[in-house]
Protein backbone atom coordinates (compact mmCIF):
# COMPACT_ATOMS: atom_id res chain seq x y z
CA UNK A 1 0.00 0.00 0.00
CA UNK A 2 2.74 2.19 1.02
CA UNK A 3 4.53 1.51 -2.34
CA UNK A 4 1.29 2.25 -4.61
CA UNK A 5 0.72 5.71 -2.22
CA UNK A 6 4.70 6.36 -3.23
CA UNK A 7 4.26 6.12 -6.48
CA UNK A 8 0.54 8.07 -6.61
CA UNK A 9 2.78 10.75 -5.36
CA UNK A 10 5.59 10.48 -7.69
CA UNK A 11 2.80 10.98 -10.45
CA UNK A 12 1.59 14.01 -9.12
CA UNK A 13 4.43 15.60 -8.30
CA UNK A 14 5.89 14.46 -12.19
CA UNK A 15 2.69 16.46 -13.64
CA UNK A 16 3.76 19.48 -11.02
CA UNK A 17 -0.01 19.38 -9.65
CA UNK A 18 0.79 19.47 -5.67
CA UNK A 19 -1.61 22.77 -6.13
CA UNK A 20 -4.60 20.64 -6.87
CA UNK A 21 -4.61 19.00 -3.62
CA UNK A 22 -5.77 21.13 0.08
CA UNK A 23 -3.38 21.11 2.60
CA UNK A 24 -4.48 18.23 4.62
CA UNK A 25 -3.54 16.00 1.73
CA UNK A 26 -0.72 17.31 1.32
CA UNK A 27 0.24 16.78 4.77
CA UNK A 28 -0.60 13.36 4.55
CA UNK A 29 1.31 13.16 1.11
CA UNK A 30 4.60 14.84 2.87
CA UNK A 31 4.72 12.67 5.70
CA UNK A 32 3.98 9.64 3.36
CA UNK A 33 7.35 10.42 1.54
CA UNK A 34 9.26 11.57 5.13
CA UNK A 35 8.06 7.80 6.35
CA UNK A 36 7.68 5.29 4.05
CA UNK A 37 7.62 1.97 5.79
CA UNK A 38 5.36 3.31 8.12
CA UNK A 39 1.86 1.94 8.15
CA UNK A 40 -1.57 3.84 8.00
CA UNK A 41 -2.09 3.59 11.67
CA UNK A 42 1.34 4.55 12.62
CA UNK A 43 1.25 7.18 10.11
CA UNK A 44 -1.36 8.87 11.85
CA UNK A 45 -0.13 8.24 15.04
CA UNK A 46 3.14 9.98 13.61
CA UNK A 47 1.08 12.91 12.28
CA UNK A 48 -1.25 13.45 15.43
CA UNK A 49 1.77 13.94 17.54
CA UNK A 50 4.10 15.84 15.44
CA UNK A 51 1.56 18.27 14.28
CA UNK A 52 -0.67 18.33 17.37
CA UNK A 53 -3.82 17.62 15.15
CA UNK A 54 -4.87 14.34 15.82
CA UNK A 55 -5.90 11.94 12.36
CA UNK A 56 -7.05 8.87 12.58
CA UNK A 57 -5.85 6.05 10.80
CA UNK A 58 -9.85 6.01 8.34
CA UNK A 59 -8.77 10.40 7.97
CA UNK A 60 -5.63 9.29 6.71
CA UNK A 61 -7.27 6.96 4.12
CA UNK A 62 -9.67 9.52 3.01
CA UNK A 63 -6.24 11.45 1.67
CA UNK A 64 -4.86 8.78 0.46
CA UNK A 65 -7.79 7.84 -1.76
CA UNK A 66 -7.95 11.76 -2.82
CA UNK A 67 -4.57 11.40 -4.09
CA UNK A 68 -5.24 8.18 -5.86
CA UNK A 69 -7.42 9.67 -8.08
CA UNK A 70 -6.05 12.67 -8.76
CA UNK A 71 -2.69 9.95 -9.57
CA UNK A 72 -5.60 8.29 -11.65
CA UNK A 73 -6.85 10.91 -13.50
CA UNK A 74 -3.17 11.86 -14.53
CA UNK A 75 -2.63 7.92 -15.71
CA UNK A 76 -5.58 8.41 -17.85
CA UNK A 77 -4.16 11.51 -19.45
CA UNK A 78 -0.85 10.57 -19.87
CA UNK A 79 -1.68 7.59 -21.77
CA UNK A 80 -4.57 9.15 -24.03
CA UNK A 81 -1.54 11.70 -25.07
CA UNK A 82 0.84 8.49 -25.74
CA UNK A 83 -1.75 6.92 -27.61
CA UNK A 84 -2.14 10.37 -29.85
CA UNK A 85 1.33 10.91 -30.09
CA UNK A 86 1.85 7.01 -31.42
CA UNK A 87 -0.45 7.31 -33.82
Amino acid sequence: TATAQLDNIAIIENNLALSLLDEKTKEALEYRKKYPEASLKELSEIISLETGKPITKSGLNHRFRKIKELATKFKKLNKKSHETNDS
